[in-house]
């Protein structure tokens, strides 16, 4: 008992010694003042973002309680795994155990390191770390995965982050893994000029982060930085009959739209869509109305595919955004785009204020001055009412009932004043994160990585299903 005890106080003593030494002290500002200790903790933030780098060290203000002498985790709920996994290096170091943790491992291998190492203090350790990482995830389905894609050229409009980026926003808190890709490939379906694509990837990564895309809940990368996408595009385009393609009605729109002489990319790109979203087994696509055909094509690759190869892709599920498309200000009867040669169909979230009520007074709508919603025979009038719905997070009814008594003329001055006020934050932000374009870079080199690491087993596997490898 009393050898027992002697243990036990070492272990309490081993604990408090790394935490107490894992400490920060306080250190000198550039003034030259001396910063406390309260302060010296607050995370830092990047030049020109809102974004805070997290620690993975012990805040000095937790408190650790000790259950049948060992240490308890349930007062550094907030602390990421990572941190605690540095903890518990340190402490195993101090007892002579060398190096058996490092942070980049997965968890089965810290466990069988830690396994390794001996020890049931250790594995006790590393379960209750376990344990704290499983509450947080809780809220998450870690056995889903999200993918979508939007291409960079073009600014971000209306339409784009009604339909589909305030979505992708929220699916970062629903999902454990969410990935989203620049697809810079895709655009070079039409031709570019070199040096204003690129720019137009920084500009867009800048759009996205600003929208609220966090590089820390989602990967964010450039599609063209992770070659498995183009691997595996190539092994389904060989698995695709060409009739099919023909048949897709985006086909059919914009060949017409290039006189039929649309290239062999444009025809074949959908099936890079499939790629994109296979290369990670990806569970779910958050898609618009426009793209269900495109989603279709997808779910049958991935079945065409285990039927040939034994079972190997997730069928991807749609996920349908709330806002169904948004129309065009000058002909309702289309979808607002990038790409409108009329200038006043498209509001951008770069738009001035004087641009924005600008393109809403010149809307077209109908002779009715009453504010209603029928999309059917009131196209107009109707597509202002769900966008100001939308930007306002109330319902039609709700704002159709506030715009009794409103004509239609003083009625699209409302709808543009709240788009105004929607945009306002994420245009400041965008112009800030602009100047940084070095932090723009290591954003998409970072997440990238990210990426590839997913993509990279998933496509080694596929060549050898295939027999190339």
């Amino acid at each position: 008992m009393r050898m027992h005890s002697a243990r036990k106080e070492q272990r309490d003593q081993d604990w408090l010694s790394v935490t107490s030494s894992s400490t920060r002290q306080p250190r000198p500002s550039q003034d030259g003042a001396v910063r406390n200790e309260e302060s010296a903790w607050e995370p830092e933030r990047h030049p020109g973002t809102s974004q805070r780098t997290r620690s993975c060290f012990p805040s000095p203000g937790h408190h650790l309680a000790f259950r049948d002498g060992f240490p308890s985790f349930t007062h550094l709920s907030s602390r990421s795994d990572y941190g605690l996994i540095t903890v518990l290096t340190a402490m195993l170091r101090r007892r002579g155990q060398g190096n058996c943790l490092r942070r980049s491992v997965l968890k089965i291998s810290v466990l069988e390191e830690i396994i390794d190492a001996g020890g049931d203090f250790s594995m006790l350790l590393y379960f209750q770390v376990i344990m704290e990482s499983d509450k947080k995830n809780n809220a998450k389905d870690s056995m889903k995965r999200v993918f979508s894609g939007i291409q960079p050229t073009g600014i971000l409009h209306l339409g784009n982050y009604l339909g589909a980026i305030e979505s992708w926003v929220k699916l970062q808190d629903q999902y454990n893994t969410v990935l989203y890709s620049i697809v810079d490939l895709h655009s070079l379906t039409v031709p570019q000029d070199p040096a204003t694509l690129r720019q137009s990837i920084l500009d867009m990564t800048a759009a996205l982060l600003a929208c609220g895309i966090n590089p820390e809940k989602s990967i964010l990368f450039q599609q063209s930085q992770v070659s498995e996408h183009t691997q595996l595009s190539w092994i389904l385009t060989c698995m695709v009959r060409l009739p099919r393609l023909q048949h897709l009605h985006q086909w059919k729109a914009k060949a017409a739209q290039q006189k039929r002489d649309g290239t062999v990319g444009l025809l074949t790109y959908p099936v890079l869509q499939a790629a994109d979203v296979l290369s990670y087994k990806s569970t779910h696509v958050p898609v618009g109305e426009d793209q269900v055909q495109h989603m279709e094509l997808i779910q049958d690759l991935a079945q065409g595919f285990n039927k040939k190869y034994g079972h190997f892709f997730p069928v991807p599920q749609s996920i349908l955004t709330p806002m169904k498309k948004v129309k065009s200000l000058r002909d309702p009867s289309a979808k607002m785009s990038k790409s409108d040669p009329d200038k006043l169909a498209t509001v951008r979230i770069t738009d001035s204020p004087e641009e924005i009520v600008s393109k809403f007074r010149k809307a077209v709508t109908d002779f009715t001055s009453e504010v209603t919603y029928d999309p059917a025979s009131r196209g107009g009038v109707s597509n202002l009412v769900a966008i100001h719905a939308a930007v306002t997070g109330l319902s039609v009814d709700e704002v159709v009932q506030s715009s009794v008594g409103t004509d239609t003329a003083h009625y699209k001055q409302v709808v543009a004043d709240a788009v105004i006020e929607k945009f306002a934050p994420i245009k400041r932000e965008i112009e800030k994160l602009k100047i940084d374009k070095d932090y723009l870079e290591k954003i998409l080199r970072t997440g990238s990585a990210k990426a590839k690491e997913l993509a990279y087993p998933v496509i080694q596997e596929v060549k050898k299903l295939v027999g190339i490898l």
